[in-house]
């Protein structure tokens, strides 16, 4: 079915429920039914499923068949929208399934409590729901990107609470597994997963572009619960695209323009005289500079942004308590930094989806691929940062600019920073 032969394999279950009811075996028979209901609920056919439950109710036997048809209902109730009764539906497919480790009935319960979660606008117990379910296919091997179809929800999840270094490295799994397998569900999911971040992350025209691709491609799949989530989404990032235009508008910039990012406090350490006299030399004239944070000097380069021609490209915000926000209005983050440890949001950008340009003497430097997913100049080469600000405005063209980004972020996020610690340690000890 994720390979966009739903009805070569509804045709196949029809069969084998039948040999099932020919020679009276009830469990095959509940098998072919679980299947056969989640069938017709990715293919969005909700009333299907519905009968289908009822179909097997009326051909079951009691007690051990109990968690599969619980959790089948489960499933049913959070894609129909009812997430009461999809917690007691899966809290009770839990419960039953607990004493003959029905591990499979267990997971598809949890998934089911997730969506409803992710329903009612709870993303944090959505997390608290999938994470394990994704957890588990990865330490068991499933490698079946469809077995468990948890990540698209996941992902979303992860999204709303902000936590999109996690959401890229789970996505980036995805991917990896299916491009391996050529799996057409899982590539277009790959694509929807990237979709969200890209509208978490601001970027809700690059979003909405994805998202109608996806939606489009399940459809061609026959996979109508996906497709209708694909379109649901892709209204949000019609909405944030016309507040992402607010917010650029507010500042003066307007759509063809590059917004570049600076962060302090610290502006006379992080570069911002360098990064004010490279704007004024560079070639293009849609480039504009952001400057968060309060520091002492700010009016001293204020003036400077004056005196060089280019303070209606300057602004500066003051304080300002999210940086995200600030992020999602901009294209790229730029620190051009003679000395710095490393800035706690370079990763937080580069995971937005920014490139970002640093000082060669930048602690982020060393995470940086020189022209991919970001830059690295010498700050005190003002001409030299002037042609890096034109090729990066060149480059926001490309979309690939923004997922070599986050890839860089998702190569630096909490599970695969926790292999190569683990990795070295076992080095250290000679395992």
């Amino acid at each position: 079915a994720f390979r966009g032969k739903i009805a070569q394999a509804r045709a196949m279950f029809r069969q084998l429920l039948t040999l099932a009811d020919e020679r009276g075996d009830a469990r095959f028979a509940s098998n072919i039914y679980t299947q056969l209901c989640e069938l017709e609920l990715r293919a969005g056919n909700v009333q299907a499923a519905a009968s289908l439950i009822v179909e097997w109710d009326e051909h079951a036997i009691q007690d051990d068949l109990t968690p599969s048809r619980a959790r089948c209902r489960a499933l049913l109730a959070a894609i129909a929208g009812d997430p009461g009764e999809a917690v007691r539906a899966a809290d009770f497919a839990t419960q039953a399934a607990q004493p003959n480790t029905v591990r499979w009935d267990m997971l598809e319960a949890a998934r089911a409590r997730g969506i409803a979660a992710l329903f009612q606008g709870d993303p944090e117990r959505a997390v608290a729901a999938l994470r394990p379910v994704w957890e588990h296919t990865r330490l068991a091997g499933v490698d079946e990107p469809g077995a468990f179809p948890v990540l698209p929800d996941l992902v979303e999840a992860l999204a709303d609470l902000e936590q999109i270094g996690e959401a890229a490295e789970v996505t980036g799994q995805l991917e990896d597994l299916a491009r391996r397998q050529g799996h057409p569900w899982g590539l277009v999911t790959a694509r929807r997963c990237r979709a969200v971040i890209a509208l978490a992350a601001g970027h809700a025209a690059e979003a909405a572009t994805e998202l109608a691709d996806a939606a489009r491609a399940y459809g061609e799949l026959g996979l109508r619960f996906d497709e209708a989530r694909s379109l649901l989404l892709l209204g949000r990032a019609a909405r944030r695209a016309r507040q992402r235009g607010a917010a650029r508008a507010a500042l003066g910039a307007h759509a063809r323009d590059t917004v570049f990012a600076f962060a302090g406090p610290g502006f006379a350490e992080k570069g911002l005289g360098a990064a004010i006299d490279a704007l004024a030399a560079a070639g293009t004239r849609h480039l504009w500079l952001v400057v968060a944070g309060e520091d002492p000097d700010s009016g001293r380069f204020a003036a400077r942004a004056r005196q060089a021609g280019i303070a209606d490209r300057v602004r500066f915000l003051g304080a300002t308590e999210d940086l995200r926000a600030v992020y999602a209005a901009a294209d790229c983050l730029l620190l051009p930094a003679r000395s710095e440890a490393f800035p706690d949001g370079v990763l937080e950008a580069l995971a937005m989806g920014l490139p970002a340009i640093v000082g060669r003497g930048c602690g982020a430097a060393e995470i940086l691929r020189d022209g991919q997913d970001g830059w690295l100049c010498d700050p005190v080469d003002t001409l030299g940062l002037a042609r890096l600000l034109d090729e990066a405005d060149r480059a926001m063209r490309d979309p690939r600019t923004r997922e070599a980004a986050r890839a860089c972020a998702q190569r630096y996020g909490i599970g695969e920073t926790a292999k190569k610690l683990a990795g070295i340690y076992l080095g250290l000890l000679g395992r």
